[in-house]
């Protein structure tokens, strides 16, 4: 290979076959996050294919659709031509920075770690990205979805301290010999970038002993360093090229600018090089001293081509506070015992949500909305998660509708089928008797969903909704179920109530979940017999009713019901449509939940850390106000980072369960609970506790929880079921 990218030739047989090595090892992931974006049939073009196994398994997962392999370099084309043989697959040789198909011609992109690529070896010319994007963008179909997974620029401009040891290799040397920390002088000195052209990073040594080294570099070149610090027998070729060239608001900007609606923005961590490679090994500091999370190891966007004029983004202009709300209704709620008030937001009427489902080629599908648009998620009330997840405000969900007062959730299903999607009632096969009934979240919203998963006839295309409002109109699309689940894994997919379905679907099907992907999460052994271990009857035991409505104005001391005016906004940033929506916040504290679970062992069954819990909004739905709930917080709006949520988890656990933390782990991407009520976005944390506490957990046993989900109303509790059982590998066929 010659030319632009003639450096990048990796010599000989063998070195090209420990780097296709290398490079298939992030498959999986890759495939996990594009994988619930793309269409079920037409042609998908995998730019920057390398050793082709991505592109192979693409075309495997998706048979009806044909996907081309692209790469610059011929060696690799021939590798993928000769190792992966499919009738829907092909590979070609081309620059991927020029045109390489025609307009028109394209159904989705992937672009996965090659971007960079494009700077590097082009003189780091961002202009050749912006050429790069109106190519791709040319090439898509209207409807269209482009995706890109590389690297990202840290949002925040600063200098951090880099600790780094010494003690591990030696002061002089070759990149094999070298410690970190003279790896690193080594790398300041010679790392090329567009900012320092002729190398000479700068940085200050600010400590050291015979151990560590200590250094004030800026973030976005500690992070250049981190992600490659251990591909030192490639050192040379790693040098050339500069993985960080956009913000996440860059990349946001660029693909608006040319028409893409954004479904989602999300800076990733992968799990095994934070554990294997930096915790433990590498330390990040700010420069006060005080930790800070590590930087992403990867980012994803994924954007979907619209017709001209369509919405690209949706903006909150304008918020009032509501003390007499026209949709929403604000309650309070006294403890007869404790005098505790409590605030409740209740929506007027309970939700359906409608999942159909059918099976082909021994694959399960569930049909959801596409691109919906939930402008409530970007309220400018609405705190930033600490992992920087975003979307344009349109999410994939279930089709759902409003209950009207005095019909049967079950009556309306055939209805709302028809109207919403097109499928008509010949074409529905049976309707789930083993409907979910659950609350979404019921700390402060008193909102019901019933789900029903309908079996159809398969059909992969739909009618589109009919739109009169001049909203930018929604899809309903098929979604693979296990392909979907790992989507959610690792944050590609935002809405809950989604997933949520969909593991029920498989568990009643009695059909196995595929292996979790995201990363493992501790679990100790049961050390007594002094835990409290109860099942779920016997935590609830006889109905209680502790709260007493307060009548009369009373102001609210927690929750705030708000009115938003927003817009959506076309590419050149014309106002295309507008929404008035009424949606409920906390007043003081953060829109970002966390979720925690205890998991620990007895005689290989795993048991989960719940809580008894005394809740208004239990009282008003069941007529009992207690409560089975998994332990979970509104964080402070103070706490913006990973690490603070850590030390935020430890503080609480003690004070309220005397329980010490051995360790946290976030288990599965965020998601919204409630996106047409609250912009809340919820994550999942597994504890590894170190002592067992003041007995006010309960431990209910997780295959009884699995087993009686249809009795579960905590909508956060069944996502922590679903998503443990899972990773655990729990979810092989248990029937209800």
């Amino acid at each position: 290979m010659s030319g632009t990218y003639g450096k990048q030739d990796r010599g000989t047989a063998s070195a090209y076959a420990e780097y296709f090595r290398g490079m298939d090892k992030s498959v999986a992931q890759k495939i996990a996050l594009v994988s619930a974006y793309l269409p079920r049939k037409g042609t998908v073009a995998d730019m920057g294919s390398g050793s082709g196994k991505g592109s192979y398994d693409l075309a495997r997962l998706f048979p009806k659709l044909t996907v081309v392999g692209v790469d610059v370099n011929p060696v690799a084309v021939a590798h993928a031509q000769r190792t992966h043989v499919l009738p829907n697959l092909e590979f070609r040789v081309g620059d991927i920075a020029h045109d390489v198909f025609p307009e028109h011609s394209l159904n989705a992109i992937v672009n996965s770690s090659v971007l960079h690529h494009v700077t590097s070896f082009n003189d780091f010319q961002l202009q050749k990205i912006y050429r790069l994007f109106d190519s791709q963008t040319r090439a898509l179909k209207e409807g269209g979805v482009l995706t890109v997974r590389d690297f990202v620029v840290p949002s925040i401009a600063k200098d951090v301290l880099l600790e780094l040891p010494r003690d591990d290799g030696k002061a002089e040397g070759g990149p094999t010999e070298l410690s970190t920390a003279a790896l690193f002088e080594e790398f300041s000195r010679t790392f090329r970038c567009a900012a320092y052209r002729n190398g000479n990073i700068p940085f200050t040594r600010v400590k050291e002993d015979a151990r560590h080294a200590v250094y004030r570099v800026s973030l976005r070149y500690a992070t250049e360093f981190l992600l490659r610090k251990d591909y030192r027998e490639d050192w040379a070729t790693e040098l050339l090229e500069e993985y960080l060239y956009f913000t996440q608001e860059q990349f946001e900007e660029e693909f608006r600018r040319r028409n893409m609606r954004i479904l989602l923005s999300k800076p990733v961590q992968n799990d095994w090089i934070v554990e294997h490679r930096w915790r433990g090994k590498v330390a990040l500091r700010e420069i006060d001293g005080a930790p800070t999370d590590f930087p992403p190891t990867n980012y994803l966007i994924v954007g979907e081509k619209g017709p001209k004029g369509s919405g690209v983004a949706i903006r909150e202009t304008e918020s009032v506070a509501l003390n007499l709300p026209a949709f929403l209704r604000m309650e309070h709620f006294r403890h007869r015992t404790t005098g505790k008030v409590w605030d409740l937001a209740s929506r007027p009427h309970e939700t359906i949500d409608v999942v159909p489902w059918f099976s082909e080629d021994g694959e399960i599908y569930v049909v959801g909305r596409s691109r919906y648009p939930r402008p409530v998620v970007n309220t400018t009330w609405k705190d930033p998660p600490f992992e920087r997840t975003g979307t344009s405000g349109y999410v994939n969900e279930p089709i759902t509708a409003i209950i009207p007062e005095g019909k049967e959730p079950e009556a309306l299903v055939r209805e709302i089928l028809k109207e919403r999607a097109g499928i008509s009632p010949e074409e529905i096969r049976g309707v789930g008797v083993d409907a979910l009934r659950y609350y979404p979240s019921p700390g402060g919203t008193n909102e019901v969903v019933h789900s029903f998963a309908v079996e159809i006839a398969p059909r992969y295309e739909f009618s589109r909704p009919k739109t009169t409002d001049g909203h930018s109109p929604e899809e309903i699309s098929a979604f693979n179920a296990q392909q979907l689940l790992r989507s959610c894994q690792i944050g590609g997919m935002l809405d809950a109530r989604l997933e949520l379905n969909t593991y029920h679907l498989l568990l009643t099907l009695g059909i196995p979940v595929d292996p979790w992907i995201g990363g493992a999460f501790p679990v100790a052994s049961f050390p007594d017999e002094t835990l409290r271990r109860a099942s779920v009857g016997e935590v609830l035991g006889e109905p209680l009713v502790p709260f007493s409505e307060i009548d009369g104005p009373e102001p609210s001391r927690y929750l705030s019901i708000r009115r938003g005016h927003f817009e959506e906004y076309t590419a050149d940033d014309a106002v295309r449509s507008s929404w008035d929506l009424e949606y409920v916040i906390p007043q003081s504290k953060s829109t970002n939940t966390v979720i925690v679970v205890g998991v620990l062992d007895s005689g290989g069954t795993p048991f989960l850390a719940l809580e008894e819990r005394e809740l208004p909004m239990a009282q008003r739905q069941s007529g009992s106000a207690t409560y089975l709930d998994i332990p979970a917080w509104r964080l402070p709006k103070e706490v913006t980072t990973a690490y603070a949520a850590d030390e935020f988890l430890r503080a609480r656990f003690s004070e309220e369960f005397g329980v010490l933390i051995a360790s946290v782990k976030f288990i599965g991407g965020s998601f919204y609970p409630s996106p047409g009520t609250s912009p809340e976005t919820a994550m999942l944390a597994a504890i590894a506790p170190e002592t067992y506490g003041n007995g006010k957990l309960v431990w209910v046993a997780l295959p009884e929880l699995i087993s009686g989900r249809l009795t579960l109303c905590d909508g956060h509790l069944l996502i922590t079921v679903f998503r443990v059982a899972h990773c655990l590998g729990l979810l092989r066929g248990l029937p209800h």
